[in-house]
C-alpha cells in the first residue's frame, strides 16, 4: 500500500481513522456535543465518530454528547443497532427510520393523487418508483421523498426537539452525511434548514458552531 493510501485511511472514519489522537481525546467541559447523520453514509460515519468518543476519548461529566442517525435502510439500520466488536451499537432512540408509515406504492404513478402539493411542486412527475427496505436506492428525489414525507417530517422535528441544545452552555452541532447516494443527497439542504430552525426555536442561539 502507498504512502498516500496509507495517509488517507488515517482519516477515513469508516475505516478506523481519526481527525484527532485515536489514542487520547478531550471533549471540552460544560459543552453539549450534537451529532446527526442523514443515509447509510452518514450513519457509517456516525457510528464510526460514537464508538472513538465512547471507546478513545475522555468525555468530561459536565460534557453532553447527543447522537442522531435518519436513514432509509431498514437493514442498514438494524446492522449499526446491534453490538459489534468494531463499534458500539446506536441505541433505539438514536435512531429514526425515515422508512416507517410510508406505503411501498407511495411514489407510484397512480398513487400520485395522495401526495401533498409541497412535494408535488419538486417531485419528477415521470418517476415510477416502487418503495422497498433498502430506502432510496440511490435515487436523490426518492430520499428527498421520504425525509418530506408528512409522517416522517413530523417524526424528524420531534427527534430534533428532544435533542435541542440546552440554554447557556457552548454547543457544538455536526450534520453528518455523503452526497452521492440518495437519501443523504437528496435531503442535506432540508435537512440542514430544519435542524437550524428547530435549535433556533428549541435551543435559542445555541447553534453557532455548526
Amino acid at each position: 500500500m502507498s504512502n498516500i493510501s496509507l495517509i488517507s485511511d488515517s482519516f477515513n472514519l469508516q475505516k478506523g481513522g481519526a481527525l484527532f489522537d485515536p489514542v487520547k481525546a478531550q471533549l471540552s467541559a460544560n459543552s453539549e456535543y450534537i451529532f446527526i447523520s442523514l443515509g447509510g453514509m452518514g450513519l457509517a460515519t456516525l457510528s464510526r465518530i460514537k464508538t472513538k468518543i465512547v471507546r478513545e476519548c475522555d468525555v468530561p461529566t459536565t460534557t453532553k454528547v447527543t447522537y442522531l442517525a435518519l436513514d432509509t435502510d431498514t437493514d442498514l439500520m438494524n446492522t449499526f443497532k446491534k453490538e459489534h466488536q468494531d463499534f458500539v451499537a446506536l441505541a433505539n432512540n438514536e435512531c429514526v427510520l425515515l422508512q416507517e408509515g410510508v406505503p411501498s406504492n407511495a411514489l407510484e404513478l397512480n398513487q400520485r393523487g395522495q401526495l401533498s402539493q409541497t412535494i408535488k411542486d419538486w417531485l419528477n412527475p415521470d418517476l415510477n418508483h416502487t418503495i422497498d427496505r433498502h430506502g432510496a436506492s440511490g435515487i436523490r428525489q426518492v430520499g428527498r421523498f421520504f425525509l418530506s414525507y408528512n409522517s416522517n417530517f413530523t417524526t424528524t422535528k420531534a427527534a430534533l426537539q428532544r435533542i435541542s441544545p440546552a440554554q447557556g452552555r457552548e454547543v457544538y452541532v455536526y450534520f453528518i452525511c455523503g452526497i452521492a447516494g440518495g437519501t443523504g443527497s437528496g435531503g442535506f439542504v432540508d435537512m440542514a434548514y430544519l435542524i437550524r430552525e428547530t435549535f433556533k426555536l428549541h435551543g435559542g442561539d445555541a447553534t453557532r458552531h455548526f
